[in-house]
């Protein structure tokens, strides 16, 4: 007896396993006995039991894998779990492909990849990273012979009934698949001086596209936020970072969600104020006055002569003028 596992891509992310039973007993031939079987086994209740377990698989799907099970409700050899993750098939009462003294039994049904899954991942470092598509497959049987004597896998009669059914497993393939993309928006709102509220929203809007539960760092896709909101209009405004006004955001699979909003806050008037200290020489005679370039300044500041000239003596003096500019 073999049993094998194969799969076929029939687009992205979706696939074909074929289940495939070869053995050399008629399993309906075996089935349309059971009239002898039960007269030969000697323990009816432990034969049923038997018999009603062997020649069955048992198929749980894989991590991320989805099956999709209306394709086999027509099938009344197959049960799907209530959960949908494992299946069943009855091989007893088919009748399989003969050829050569053997007879195959086949089952296809198509799965599903979810590569939305949180979780999945596309790589394993550099490679490709695969998912098996089932879990631990097995098919569970017994030999016996029409006259309801048990045999071992030689054809030789065993001399007590075995105290479960032999299990041989499946092959089990991979699959890999790609994370889907979804698209992302970046809405900009300035803060309104009458609302107190950030309110006032500019556009266009930006935006683009990332992986699903990819995490987008705006700072590192605008490097310059504040050059992309000047482009738009908003001068005198400076970006706020705070807990309503994000930079980096996880993309989800609802594109209305993936919404991030930068606000920007007026920018506070600088004041500054600029002292200059000059020294006034007076001179017999006459004077003149010496006086030090501001360097922000392409002229002279000239400042209040506070010295003056009594009884031939010169008096030296400070003084000071105040420059006050609004930024």
């Amino acid at each position: 007896m073999t049993v094998s596992k194969t799969i076929k891509e029939t687009s992205e992310n979706q696939f074909n396993i074929t289940l495939s039973v070869k053995t050399k007993q008629d399993l309906s031939q075996i089935v349309s006995n059971a009239n002898d079987i039960e007269t030969s086994f000697g323990d009816i209740s432990k034969a049923t039991s038997l018999l009603s377990k062997s020649w069955i698989v048992t198929n749980p799907m894989g991590q991320y894998i989805r099956l999709n099970a209306d394709t086999l409700k027509c099938n009344k050899a197959v049960t799907v779990s209530t959960d949908g993750n494992t299946l069943t098939w009855n091989l007893n009462g088919l009748s399989g492909k003969s050829d050569n003294g053997y007879h195959t039994y086949t089952l296809t049904y198509p799965i599903t990849l979810d590569t939305s899954a949180e979780g999945f991942q596309e790589k394993n470092g550099s490679a490709n990273k695969y998912y098996p598509t089932n879990g631990y497959t097995k098919l569970d049987y017994l030999y016996y012979d029409k006259n309801g004597n048990f045999l071992d896998k030689d054809g030789k009669v065993l001399a007590t009934a075995p105290a479960a059914p032999n299990a041989i497993s499946f092959n089990v393939p991979g699959v890999k698949g790609t994370v889907p993309s979804y698209g992302y928006t970046i809405v900009y709102q300035k803060h309104n001086k009458e609302t107190k509220k950030y309110d006032i929203f500019m556009g266009p809007f930006a935006g683009g596209k990332a992986k699903l539960y990819s995490t987008v760092n705006i700072g590192s896709v605008y490097p310059a936020i504040e050059t992309a909101y000047v482009d738009l209009g908003g001068e005198n405004y400076s970006y706020i970072e705070a807990a309503s006004s994000p930079t980096v955001a996880q993309i989800s699979s609802d594109p209305n969600k993936n919404i991030i909003t930068l606000s920007y806050y007026p920018d506070a008037a600088a004041v500054e104020i600029q002292r200059w200290y000059k020294t006034i020489d007076f001179v017999k005679g006459n004077h003149h006055i010496t006086g030090d370039r501001n360097a922000n300044e392409d002229r002279f500041f000239r400042p209040v002569r506070i010295g003056f000239i009594r009884g031939g003596s010169v008096l030296m003096g400070k003084c000071c003028c105040f420059f006050v500019s609004l930024f």
